[in-house]
Parts: C-alpha cells; structure tokens; sequence
C-alpha cells in the first residue's frame, strides 16, 4: 500500500465560502471521482467553466504525466476533517503516487491537498501548487 500524505492548506475566510454558494450546505462524504478530473459535488462551475478546468487539467496531464484531480463539495463529513476526507478519496479511487488530489469544502472553508510520498513533485513544488492555489481561492477563482 502507497503512503500518501495531505498537506493541510488551512482555513479560508468564511467570506470565500459564502461568495459562492447560495443555498443549504449539503454534507458529502468521501466521493467516488468522476471519470473527468474534476468533481463538482457543489455545482460551483458552470458547464463551461468544468469543460475548460478538464481540458486545462488533461493538457497538464499529457504535458507532465502526472495527474491532478480536484473535488468541490459543500462540506468535508464522516470524516469531517479535510486532511481525513482528502486522503479516503485518494485510497478509494486507487490514486497512484503521480496522482495528486485537491479538495475543498466550500461552506466550510477548508481545502486539503494529497500527494504520494513518492510522488514525481517535491515538498517545494507543491508548496508552489498550494501558494498558487491560495491566490485564486482567495480571488475566488
């Protein structure tokens, strides 16, 4: 079995989470990914807005051969901590140490990232991916 760690990103400001969402948070637990990179449990993208982050995301993908899925849910439950949540979807969708996984919980304001130990990107890369991340989360992007 893979060792994967989670890189805690933190708290977003609850202003972020409300910016988006507009209706009753639902609770989700662990999801199966989509066959796409990215899961929109919450409905935060617009149809165009997926298609162009799973085009964006392929493109990254047969540039680097490596892969990066993203989840959007309303809340991270059973488990409800983000860390716990990230890592269960990874172990349940068999991602792979050049398989990495952000998540984040819109009305609850956390987001988590899982990279394998192993993985091709090394602690500072992904420290880069999370700065960047920060940046267009707090711009609401």
């Amino acid at each position: 079995m893979r060792t994967r760690m989670t890189v805690m990103l933190g708290l977003i400001v609850a202003m972020f989470a409300s910016g988006w969402v507009g209706s009753a948070a639902v609770a989700t637990p662990p999801v199966t990914l989509n066959s796409d990179f990215v899961t929109d449990e919450a409905g935060v993208l617009s149809s165009g807005e997926l298609d162009a982050a799973n085009a964006r995301l392929g493109e990254l993908a047969s540039a680097n051969g490596g892969d990066l899925y993203v989840v959007f849910v309303d809340e991270f439950t059973d488990p409800v901590d983000s860390v716990v949540w990230t890592e269960q979807v990874a172990a349940d969708n068999g991602l792979g140490p050049d398989q990495y996984l952000i998540a984040v919980a819109l009305d609850s304001g956390q987001y988590a990232i899982s990279a394998d130990a192993s993985g091709p990107l090394s602690d500072s890369q992904i420290d880069a991916v999370v700065q960047a991340m920060e940046n267009g989360l707090r711009a609401r992007d």
